[in-house]
């Protein structure tokens, strides 16, 4: 399998794999996929790779702060 290129998280982006979401998290693999799977944000797709909606991470994070 052909290796992603890195990917730059903007404000216009949608969506992240789990890399770029330990990026956004700034956390490890198994934090970044607890958060993630937490916040329902995982998107389902018709390949084996899955990927994670940034706006539903943020608003569950958001959340969560106090």
């Amino acid at each position: 399998m052909r290796k992603t290129n890195d990917q730059n998280i903007t404000e216009n982006t949608i969506t992240t794999d789990l890399d770029g979401l330990m990026q956004l998290l700034g956390c490890g693999k198994d934090t970044a996929k607890s958060i993630g799977e937490l916040a329902e944000a995982r998107v389902m797709t018709n390949s084996r790779r899955t990927i994670y909606s940034i706006e539903k991470i943020k608003k569950y994070c958001s959340d969560k702060t106090y």
